[in-house]
């Protein structure tokens, strides 16, 4: 299934680091299709055979998203994670 790419007129904070750290430059994300979340997550996480990374990462999201159980995403680990949506 194709992701709507219309945007939607929600705003949010965007960035990624891998290296855990909280982003100096947060860009503007303008969110699409049914993205009216945005998404803050701070954590440890690796794929299997992978070394463990601590992430941050902030972006738009839809609601589905936010009700994902992100500890159990499937081939990789995450723990000691903060996710909230807002």
């Amino acid at each position: 299934m194709e992701k709507n790419q219309t945007e939607n007129g929600h705003q949010c904070d965007a960035c990624f680091s891998p290296e855990g750290i909280k982003c100096t430059e947060n860009k503007t994300q303008k969110c699409t299709g049914n993205e009216f979340e945005c998404l803050v997550f701070s954590g440890f996480a690796n794929r299997a055979g992978d070394e463990i990374k601590k992430f941050y990462v902030l972006g738009c999201i839809n609601n589905d998203g936010c009700l994902y159980d992100w500890d159990s995403l499937p081939g990789s680990e995450v723990f000691n994670s903060t996710f909230v949506c807002k």
